[in-house]
């Protein structure tokens, strides 16, 4: 279904965004630049030094594409395997102790009642101690967590910069810093890790005895801020940018109630003729957060103060993916009463589900067209209505719109469907959707939540009621 035009996100913007296409691309370089793992609470509109990429500033001139790093090629993670590890003992000291034993001497030493007999057990000698130790530290006991339990994660991680021999000759001393971490589970916005076992916002904060190393490495004084974590098969994630995918960042262990990282990867400083080691390492506990709020206030309201009505429709576990003849992701966002309001929520009808910012020309007409595309189809007997993720401009298409923004894109289109602020829903969900992403973005979705067809661009409504009316009952 194609439309005769479209707005492209500006070039500033395109870069800032294209983290998912630049991190497979990035050098080694960028990725230790991403490692310096600064998350200060710095404007998102200033410039941030590329020494500091994982908390650079993503608008304005920025070029957030150099924030965007693949992963430091540091191993997946993996525990300790118990049948390897009694192999190794059997090499190594002639004696045999299967993995079956392994695996109960290292669950006993976890749970404290490995008694000191057994050292005189026939199968073990005081020389298999260390490497018992490790496979009761690198094998998982029971998951201490039922299904819907809220964690929270509390931790630090640790920066250690080795300057080069030009760095050092220019003044430049090895240093550290460590940043402490606490967050809740965060599950507002999955789309921004798909592959992510858990997401956690936290509020990050630099040690003060690691001000002055952060300072000179970063050029920049703000020493704390919101960071979301999480990790998947491939290792450690971050970032500290609001609507923004997390990102890849070293390796990490995941135990059932603890979780340590590691990154180490080369950076240059500002004026890209210095170069630095940054060695990173650190680790998180995992707890239950009784009565916490896992959606961070993204929960719509039993009555809407906007009269959006509910619905009792399950909650949607995945896939993340926008694309035909597949449920339509849900998501939650904030419309323009400040209240929270879910897209499943507006199923049940046809549905035009428009991706939009302010200042985009093909946006502005499809919601001039609404209302009257809307009434026409009422009138051959199809109930259709809309739901817009607004962005404030194409400059910064990830960043939230105000109330104010919302309500005045209501007033001046007259639209009667939600109009709320985009979430990067849109953003990452089509770049995967659509080739050649563009603004409006649009999707075509049957009363029961199937997407019918997607796009970009906009020209007029006569292709939405073709496939509309070619589908309907």
């Amino acid at each position: 279904m194609a439309k005769d035009r479209r707005s492209s996100p500006s070039s500033a913007s395109r870069e800032r965004a294209s983290t998912t296409q630049e991190a497979r691309r990035s050098s080694n370089t960028q990725a230790a630049a991403l490692a310096a793992g600064g998350v200060g609470s710095a404007s998102r509109h200033g410039t941030a030094p590329t020494s500091d990429l994982g908390l650079s500033a993503a608008h304005g001139s920025q070029r957030f594409a150099n924030a965007v790093a693949s992963r430091d090629a540091a191993g997946s993670g993996a525990g300790l395997d118990t049948s390897a590890a009694a192999a190794l003992i059997d090499q190594s000291q002639g004696t045999s102790l299967s993995a079956e034993v392994a695996a109960r001497l290292g669950a006993q030493l976890r749970a404290g009642s490995l008694h000191t007999k057994l050292r005189r057990d026939a199968q073990m000698t005081p020389r298999m101690w260390p490497l018992v130790l490790a496979i009761a530290c690198a094998t998982p006991g029971p998951d201490p967590f039922e299904p819907g339990d809220v964690q929270a994660l509390t931790g630090s991680i640790t920066w250690q910069v080795d300057y080069g021999d030009a760095a050092e000759a220019e003044g430049y001393a090895d240093c550290g810093y460590t940043r402490t971490y606490t967050g809740i589970e965060d599950r507002s916005a999955p789309w921004l890790c798909p592959s992510c076992e858990l997401i956690f916002k936290t509020t990050a904060t630099i040690e003060p005895d690691g001000h002055a190393c952060y300072t000179a490495l970063t050029d920049t004084e703000t020493y704390e801020g919101t960071e979301w974590l999480g990790w998947d098969d491939d290792g450690f994630r971050r970032i500290r940018l609001e609507n923004f995918q997390l990102q890849p960042f070293g390796s990490a262990t995941v135990n059932p109630s603890r979780v340590t990282v590691t990154h180490t990867a080369e950076a240059q400083l500002a004026d890209e003729t210095l170069s630095y080691t940054l060695t990173m390492s650190g680790a998180f506990d995992r707890s239950t957060v009784p009565d916490a709020d896992p959606f961070h206030g993204f929960i719509p309201p039993e009555v809407s103060a906007c009269g959006w009505e509910r619905s009792d429709r399950p909650a949607y576990t995945g896939p993340w993916r926008l694309e035909v003849g597949a449920q339509v992701p849900d998501g939650v966002f904030v419309e323009a009463c400040d209240e929270a309001v879910r897209l499943h929520d507006s199923l049940g009808t046809w549905l035009i589900v428009e991706v939009s910012a302010m200042d985009c020309g093909p946006c502005q007409a499809m919601a001039r067209g609404a209302g009257a595309f809307e009434q026409d189809m009422a009138d051959q007997g199809v109930e259709v209505h809309s739901f817009t993720l607004l962005a404030p401009t194409l400059d910064a298409v990830l960043d939230p719109a105000s109330t104010a923004q919302l309500q005045s894109w209501t007033d001046t289109w007259g639209l009667t469907g939600p109009v709320v602020s985009e979430r990067g829903w849109g953003y990452w969900l089509g770049q995967d959707a659509v080739p050649g992403f563009g603004y409006p973005l649009w999707a075509v979705v049957d009363p029961d939540g199937i997407v019918v067809d997607v796009g970009t661009g906009f020209g007029d409504y006569s292709s939405f009621a073709t496939i509309i009316l070619e589908n309907a009952d």
